[in-house]
Parts: structure tokens; C-alpha cells; sequence
């Protein structure tokens, strides 16, 4: 199982996109790419820096014209982008939210292709942004749920967690990039969700 989906950090990190292509190059089959103060010139030219091989993987949270013009995977919005990506329904095998609660899930419905939860654990990369949810509610909810995505402090000691609870993947971020060796953190988390 590699049901791992990494997001991009959302400012330039030293040699970002030589890391980005050694992920998809160690098993890595779904990339966001966040990076909310990028013009569409700059998120452009990160995407042509990455290897034509993976653009199919690539899945954008700005920019959506990209998406389609470029031939990527798809979109992830939020309630702040909806009005942005009206347009943009039905377009991608890939059309995703970010949503905070379940409550947000419930009211969407079938409106998205996969759905971001966040944050099932307390964050990593975002200071007191702590986790809201029981596992009990968690495993109820997700019994009749498909294609909800974990996000939120999760690691190698607790990605498998999120599948016994009944997500379909898991999405990554300061596990990743705050790591010495993000493609050994990537191997790691791979090797943990695959014992």
C-alpha cells in the first residue's frame, strides 16, 4: 500500500524540487503543491521543474488554470477558494477539500472526489494547532465514508493508526520537510504503513 500524498511547504525550501523529484523517484504517487504566495509564473516554473514523468501526480491549491492547461491530477480547494474553482467541477479524477470537522464532510457529500481531515493528530508543522477528534468518533464516521484523507501530525509512529481508523490515505507535511533527510522520512513512514 503507498497511500502516502505529500504536501509542499508552503515557502522555497533549498533545493526543494531535487527532493520533490527523488520522493516520486523513491515511491511517492500523489504531490501537493501549496504555496499561497506563488504567482502564476512561479507555480509554473516549479511544475516544469519537475520531471515530466510526475505531473500526472501533481495536484494543485492555487493556480487551478494550471491544472488543466498543464494536465496535472487535479485540485484541492477550501472554503476560501470555492468560489475560484466553481468552475473547475467534475474536471479532475482528482477534486478535493480541505475540511475541519465532520460536520463539513457531511454537508458536502458526493460534491468532492476525496476530502482532507485535519488535524487528526496535533500538527507538526503548525504551533497549538491541536487535534479535535475521539478515534471513537473517527472510526464511526469513516465506517461509511470513502476517500477521506488524514492530515495533521502524522508520522511513522502513527500513519498506520489512521488506516486501522478507516482513512483511505494520509497527507504529510512537517513530518517531511522539518525531517534532516526528507526522502529517508518518506522511506520510513512507507516502510511503517507497509509492515
Amino acid at each position: 500500500m503507498n497511500n502516502i500524498i505529500i504536501i509542499s511547504w508552503p515557502t522555497v525550501l533549498k533545493n526543494e524540487l531535487i527532493i520533490v523529484n527523488q520522493l516520486f523517484g523513491a515511491g511517492l504517487k500523489q504531490f501537493h503543491i501549496r504555496k499561497p504566495d506563488f504567482t502564476i509564473q512561479d507555480m509554473r516554473n516549479y511544475i516544469n521543474d519537475i520531471s515530466e514523468d510526475y505531473r500526472k501526480y501533481l495536484v494543485l491549491h492555487s493556480h487551478f488554470q494550471l491544472a488543466k492547461e498543464m494536465d496535472l491530477l487535479g485540485i484541492q480547494i477550501g472554503a476560501k477558494r470555492l468560489e475560484k474553482a466553481k468552475k473547475y467541477i467534475n474536471t479532475f479524477d482528482y477534486f478535493g477539500y480541505s475540511a475541519h470537522s465532520l460536520l463539513e464532510i457531511e454537508e458536502n457529500g458526493e460534491k468532492y472526489s476525496h476530502y482532507f481531515l485535519s488535524p487528526v493528530f496535533d500538527s507538526i508543522s503548525k504551533i497549538n494547532y491541536k487535534s479535535k477528534f475521539s478515534p471513537t468518533e473517527l472510526k464511526v464516521f469513516l465506517k461509511n465514508n470513502r476517500n477521506i484523507i488524514a492530515l495533521g501530525g502524522i508520522d511513522s509512529d502513527n500513519a498506520e493508526q489512521c488506516f486501522a481508523l478507516g482513512f483511505s490515505s494520509v497527507a504529510v507535511l512537517g513530518n517531511i520537510w522539518l525531517a534532516d533527510n526528507s526522502v529517508n522520512a518518506f522511506q520510513k513512514m512507507l516502510h511503517a504503513i507497509n509492515r
